[in-house]
């Protein structure tokens, strides 16, 4: 139980006064104790990296995506082939 004293909270237990400095004095000390760098939390951690998947599905899937990607580019690669064997207009 505590004591409002001229200002100042008593704490007949502990036998100590806190004045309102005191107290936002305290606090402030705590808050910065007890504030966590967000950059060092494993919530962090896990968005910015990419949990393996070993299935063969996935590799197959991933694997047919590239080949699909490399035929369309190589594709109109080579139709500009016959323009760029005949020189400047």
């Amino acid at each position: 139980m505590s004591i409002l004293v001229n200002g100042s909270i008593y704490c007949p237990c502990t036998n100590a006064s806190w004045s309102t400095e005191n107290i936002t004095t305290n606090l402030a000390e705590i808050v910065e104790n007890l504030t966590l760098d967000p950059s060092t939390l494993s919530k962090t951690t896990r968005r910015y990296t990419v949990a393996p998947d070993d299935r063969t599905s996935s590799a197959a899937m991933g694997s047919f995506a590239i080949a699909i990607i490399v035929v369309l580019i190589g594709s109109i690669v080579l139709s500009d082939v016959p323009n760029l064997l005949s020189g400047p207009r």
